[in-house]
C-alpha cells in the first residue's frame, strides 16, 4: 500500500475579527478538509456561519465557494456550526490553491483554522 502525503496548514483568527488571512497551499490537493479544533463566536443565536473564500492568486478577489451542485446555478452558503464548538472537520471542495476561512461573526478568543491536504 503507498503512503499518502498529508499535509497541514494554519492560520487563526484574533479575538474580534471573523476572517484568516490567506491560506497558499502550494498546489491543487485532491481531498481538503477545514478542521477546527476549538471555536468560540460572539453571535446573539445558537450558529455561526463558515464560508471558504477561493482566488486563483494570493494577491486576487476571493469569492465564496457553492457548496451545492444538484442546482443548476448554485450559491455560495455557509456552513453552519454551533457558536461553541470543538474538534470538527468539513470536506470542503478541492482544486483551489488559495483559500481563505470567514465567519459571519467574531470570535470572543483567538481561533484556530487547520486546512488539511491529501491525495
Amino acid at each position: 500500500m503507498a503512503s499518502e502525503t498529508v499535509t497541514y496548514f494554519s492560520k487563526s483568527i484574533a479575538t474580534g475579527l471573523s476572517a484568516t488571512s490567506a491560506y497558499d497551499l502550494g498546489r491543487a490537493w485532491s481531498k481538503v478538509y477545514l478542521e477546527i479544533p476549538a471555536l468560540s463566536a460572539t453571535v446573539s443565536t445558537q450558529s455561526c456561519g463558515v464560508f471558504i473564500y477561493a482566488a486563483a492568486t494570493l494577491d486576487g478577489t476571493y469569492r465564496p465557494i457553492a457548496f451545492d451542485t444538484n442546482v443548476s446555478f448554485p450559491t455560495a452558503a455557509a456552513w453552519n456550526v454551533s457558536a461553541v464548538v470543538s474538534n470538527i472537520m468539513h470536506r470542503i471542495p478541492d482544486g483551489f490553491r488559495y483559500l481563505k476561512v470567514e465567519l459571519t461573526s467574531t470570535v470572543s478568543n483567538t481561533t484556530v483554522f487547520n486546512i488539511i491536504c491529501k491525495d
